[in-house]
């Protein structure tokens, strides 16, 4: 079995995969209750023997992180309890030419969603959604080049924003409004949240259709922890609630040979 580890600035997406590559279970873990590699890994621990699951059935550890800061606990949690030195996602994964001018600053989780959509879908233009912390949108040609990303504050930066900009505002539950125009307060902020997120993605998709792909076809990808809000927008070709999973499985090796794990001489 694979562990797979998104560490996101929210949350932590984990999910374990069988041998025949599906996946078994997954879970959320926030990002800011990480703490030290013991509190982490006795998370783990526990959450194997939940699904009955033997520690020495995890063959290999795969992480996409975008929060350096816990990098250190997590390894060390993996290395103590698992008996495994986790591969984290780079640049060097994707396998694909980069048209950035920085590949390297190129998020881990863009990286692991655009192998798993290459994988998927080799040859084929593609733009993926990932609504997160932050909402972006990769680009991928079919000549199997990494051509750019766009970022943009996401649901919840945009309600926290609002909360603490504006006196007489508060965090609200983030849905699919059942209107448009609120008749009160926290139909309003729902409403504004929402169509923000999804006027912007139709605008830029629209804008990457027709800037780099012409008439040619385009494979519109949605993921993220928000985007079963959208099912019935008619947006995407695909909605992945897992993909960022999938491209982490797919870059891992049959197995990760346990080797000396050496620690920092501070203690985290």
């Amino acid at each position: 079995m694979k562990l797979c580890l998104d560490i996101g600035n929210t949350h932590v997406f984990g999910g374990i995969f069988q041998e025949d590559g599906s996946i078994l279970t997954s879970f959320r873990y926030e990002t800011k209750d990480i703490g030290t590699s013991d509190q982490f890994g006795l998370f783990l621990i526990n959450y194997l023997k939940l699904f009955k699951i033997n520690r020495s059935d995890i063959e290999s550890i795969g992480v996409s992180s975008v929060v350096p800061s816990v990098n250190y606990s997590i390894s060390s949690a993996c290395y103590k309890y698992l008996n495994i030195n986790p591969k984290f996602i780079t640049v060097n994964d994707l396998g694909m030419k980069v048209e950035t001018d920085n590949p390297s600053q190129i998020g881990a989780d863009l990286i692991s969603a655009a192998i798993a959509v290459a994988k998927e879908h080799p040859r084929e233009n593609a733009i993926i959604v990932d609504f997160g912390t932050a909402t972006t949108l990769s680009i991928l040609s079919r000549k199997n080049e990494y051509l750019g990303t766009i970022i943009m504050p996401g649901f919840r930066i945009a309600m926290e924003s609002l909360m603490t900009k504006a006196a007489q505002l508060f965090s609200v539950e983030i849905k699919k409004p059942d209107n448009p125009v609120g008749k009160n307060t926290t139909a309003s902020i729902q409403s504004g949240i929402y169509y923000q997120q999804l006027g912007a993605v139709k605008e830029l998709i629209d804008r990457i259709k027709k800037d780099y792909f012409n008439s040619e076809k385009v494979l519109v990808i949605g993921t993220g922890g928000f985007v079963h809000l959208f099912e019935e927008e008619n947006v995407f070709s695909e909605l992945k609630p897992n993909l960022v999973l999938e491209g982490i499985k797919i870059s891992l090796p049959i197995k990760n040979q346990p080797t000396l794990f050496f620690h920092s001489s501070s203690r985290k």
